[in-house]
């Protein structure tokens, strides 16, 4: 078994949860982050990570589902799984979850979480992220 620490690229422009992220992925987990999406496939080019969680709504960058869309376009980052989080729902009417989300963009995240999420659930949509892409290799 690999025991190398799979990495975790999280663009979320938020410091507090970008700091919950840390805390929740502790030693099980290495993190990098971003508070801006501008660069999503440039950094997942770089850093290689086994899962990207993307923010939708950023304040004054690229949203997330735009980001999500580029990584599904480019060849080397089409695989990494992504699980976007958001709180879109919660103060819209709009109603995203994976087949919204997947009509909307035309792929489908490993995950959509809404904010907030407890620690549990989110480590869960981690973990199951990373099987699911160990296995498809």
């Amino acid at each position: 078994m690999n025991t190398a620490k799979r990495t975790i690229l999280a663009i979320d422009d938020d410091p507090e949860w970008l700091d919950f992220i840390a805390v929740v992925t502790g030693d099980e987990y290495l993190l990098k982050s971003s508070v801006s999406a501008n660069e999503v496939v440039r950094l997942a080019k770089e850093i290689k990570p086994a899962v990207i969680t993307l923010d939708v709504m950023m304040k004054d960058h690229k949203d997330g589902f735009t980001a999500f869309s580029e990584l599904q376009r480019d060849p080397d980052c089409k695989h990494i799984p992504v699980i976007i989080f958001s709180e879109v729902n919660a103060i819209s009417e709009l109603g995203f979850d994976l087949t919204a989300l997947e009509d909307y963009i035309g792929a489908r995240p490993a995950a959509f979480l809404e904010k907030p999420v407890t620690a549990e659930k989110f480590l869960e949509a981690i973990r199951t992220a990373v099987e699911d892409a160990e296995g498809l290799k």
